[in-house]
């Protein structure tokens, strides 16, 4: 699979707003946060990343269950107490990516605290954004070694997100 990378769309925050109502009735007793680049105001591969937290991670099968009924058939196994859905195979402009974990999870931290960071530290946000365009050229498209490009950078965040850094 080949990664696009496109500008900010600001749609997204819309695009997300619509997704939560269906998602919050499908699954009221979670968490949903609009996460990853658009939820940033950074460019990226065009999708809207959503994170789902569910209270009891034994109920796993049951959201996927109720997920799946709204079309996020494409499911990836689980990884780290985080099941990734969505409804197509590959990456489509505009579309719903799902990260499925359960509050309070490793996961569930680190992708907020990675939000929250870029959101604050804006110069962080505008390095990321130049990293990305750096890693696909790198990558040549290639989705799997774009994605290993960008762990290292986001530990390295990830490192700075400590409660005294989110002032």
């Amino acid at each position: 699979m080949t990664v696009i990378l496109y500008d900010h769309d600001e749609k997204s925050a819309d695009l997300f707003a619509e997704a939560k109502e269906v998602l919050q009735k499908t699954l009221p007793e979670t968490e949903i946060h609009h996460v990853g680049s658009t939820a940033i105001g950074l460019g990226g591969k065009g999708m809207i990343d959503i994170l789902i937290a569910i209270p009891d991670w034994t109920k796993k099968d049951l959201a996927v269950e109720k997920l799946a009924k709204l079309g996020f058939t494409h499911v990836h196994k689980e990884i780290n107490n985080r099941i990734f859905m969505s409804r197509v195979g590959d990456t489509v402009k505009n579309d719903v990516h799902i990260h499925l974990t359960y509050i309070g999870s490793s996961e569930y931290i680190s992708f907020l605290a990675f939000r929250d960071y870029l959101r604050i530290h804006k110069d962080e946000a505008n390095e990321y954004l130049k990293q990305k365009h750096q890693w696909l050229k790198s990558a040549s498209g290639n989705r799997q070694f774009y994605t290993a490009s960008k762990n290292t950078y986001i530990q390295s965040v990830l490192s700075k997100a400590s409660p005294d850094t989110m002032i």
